[in-house]
């Protein structure tokens, strides 16, 4: 019989075995996660030419467009855009390949000045169009068949930048430095502010539905971050109800139906509807990654149209995300069909 020496060593063998098997599954797992995170992540991590290239799939004949804003759509087809660096407003008939300017006079700031961050436009019932001059901090009116634009007789606004018009005419103005919101009656010398938002709260887009509830997408200082929601003014209401989030939100627009859009931000941008009565968000399916939407609008069919470019502002360039260059004439205007 032999007996072992107690000094000796015990043989490893099992332990380099186990390390052994534990070496080989990181192998095969390492490759696995990375690749399903790459899965996750591939929306928000292509750059800005890819995704410029899939929305294209989904544009409308606007040309030279430089940081287009603001989108409405007529009873008729029509579609409106404010379109900032050019200081322009154009509008693309229903059926028609070609935009034509509108008569809006002395949106820019002074000679060889560009961006004047025109802000919203809106449609009315009667074909008159309204559209705000955030330079100016005014709101201007084109009647239809016009060719001279009117200054409604808002007062005192501050860096207004979302616009609304309900179905009686009535026009809503979201301040996006002052914690308001403010509406003109159709007729009316004297505008009327809307219950208070919140000390800090600053709006910026502004919708109606039909039954007169008042949608504004704001955003508030939370620390080092901004929270940013929605928020709805039913009818007759002096307070407003925060409404679950869908995300950053942004820009704000409702259907016939009364359905509630919005465009979230981040990394990707994103259409996101919420269904009459529900109290979930669901993202558009089929609608491309967005590099930086600026502007949201809705017709009476449910399509839903937004106005987006690739140029320096977008979030991917502003966080040195991917290398792109300064141009930022790639505006577009996209239609997302229902």
């Amino acid at each position: 019989m032999v007996h072992e020496d107690p000094d000796t060593p015990r043989p490893k063998v099992k332990l380099w075995l186990f390390v052994g098997v534990l070496f080989v599954i990181a192998c095969l797992a390492i490759p696995a996660i990375g690749w399903t995170a790459l899965r996750a992540n591939n929306r928000q991590h292509r750059d800005p030419a890819s995704i410029a290239a899939e929305e294209r799939r989904f544009a409308l004949p606007f040309t030279d467009l430089r940081l287009p804003h603001g989108v409405a759509v007529d009873a008729a087809g029509g579609v409106y855009v404010t379109d900032t660096h050019t200081n322009r407003v154009l509008k693309l008939a229903a059926g028609s390949t070609s935009p034509t300017v509108l008569p809006f006079a002395n949106l820019d700031l002074g000679a060889g000045v560009v961006d004047n961050s025109t802000g919203g436009v809106a449609v009315d019932s009667a074909g008159n169009v309204y559209v705000v001059d955030t330079g100016h901090a005014q709101v201007l009116e084109l009647a239809a068949g016009s060719s001279a634009q009117n200054v409604l007789p808002f007062r005192g606004l501050s860096f207004p930048k979302g616009l609304a018009v309900d179905g009686a005419g009535a026009v809503y103005v979201a301040e996006g430095s002052a914690d308001r919101v403010v509406k003109l009656a159709h007729g009316a010398q004297d505008q009327t502010v809307l219950p208070p938002l919140g000390r800090g709260v600053l709006p910026s887009d502004v919708a109606v539905d039909t039954s007169g509830d008042v949608y504004v997408s704001v955003g508030k200082s939370c620390g080092r971050r901004t929270c940013s929601y929605l928020m709805r003014l039913a009818p007759g209401s002096n307070s407003w109800t925060q409404l679950e989030s869908a995300g950053v939100e942004q820009y704000v627009a409702v259907d016939t139906a009364g359905a509630v859009y919005v465009i979230t931000s981040g990394d990707t941008g994103r259409v996101m509807r919420r269904a009459p009565g529900s109290s979930d968000w669901t993202e558009l399916p089929g609608a491309p990654a967005l590099n930086d939407p600026q502007g949201l609008a809705v017709d009476t069919h449910g399509d839903v149209y937004v106005t987006d470019h690739t140029g320096y502002r977008s979030p991917a360039k502003l966080f040195g995300k991917w290398a792109i260059t300064d141009d930022d004439s790639d505006g577009l205007v996209i239609k997302l069909h229902s």
